[in-house]
């Protein structure tokens, strides 16, 4: 009896199936990891929606350095406390014109809050510099001096608002002045500065 033989369509689904399984599958392009200008932008982003813990996952560690010239109290020294004041302060950033330079990015910043800053006309406040240093890939130092002028200005007010406080709200000034002693966190300092600010904006208007 004749056999039977495989038919031409047979043989070619055959030789096309031995050719793809031979055929290597393409390895998925590893994701980029972000430079330290996209790090910045993003720090930026986070604390702008007032997403901290993404916002502090960008830092090194927990006690990164941070000098903001008028917008942090002398006792938070950065990292996490900073950016958990600010929020209350509802802070935030615009930085623009960013450049990477011997491992740190400078930038051109400005500054806005919804009570202390804009109390003392400064909506926003401008910062020529400021510098975010880096260390293993994550923000470790974040320096910036708000420009001459307006720092004169608002050291002018600053005075006065501190004068007022003491009068009118001795309890949060206390707790300003000495957190560590009154159990005040830095968050309670942020909501406590807001209400200082904005009271004192109301009484003298």
């Amino acid at each position: 009896m004749k056999g039977q033989g495989l038919n031409l369509s047979t043989i070619a689904f055959l030789v096309l199936l031995l050719a793809s399984a031979c055929t290597p599958v393409p390895t998925p392009a590893p994701t980029p990891t972000p430079g330290p200008v996209d790090l910045v932008m993003a720090f930026q982003d986070s604390l702008n929606r007032g997403a901290i813990d993404d916002a502090a996952a960008m830092f090194h560690d927990d006690k990164v350095g941070i000098a903001i010239q008028w917008v942090m109290p002398g006792n938070l020294m950065g990292g996490r406390d900073t950016l958990e004041y600010w929020a209350a302060m509802g802070l935030t950033l615009d930085l623009s014109g960013c450049n990477l330079e011997d491992n740190a990015v400078n930038c051109q910043m400005l500054a806005r809050d919804e009570a202390c800053l804009k109390s003392v006309g400064l909506d926003p406040a401008h910062y020529p510099k400021a510098r975010f240093k880096f260390l293993d890939g994550k923000i470790n130092l974040l320096t910036a001096d708000m420009a001459l002028e307006e720092a004169r200005q608002l050291q002018a007010a600053w005075s006065h608002l501190e004068n007022w406080g003491r009068l009118n709200l001795p309890d949060a000034e206390e707790k300003l002045d000495s957190p560590a002693s009154t159990g005040t966190t830095p968050r309670q300092q942020g909501e406590l500065m807001s209400k200082l600010c904005k009271e004192w904006a109301a009484a003298n208007k």
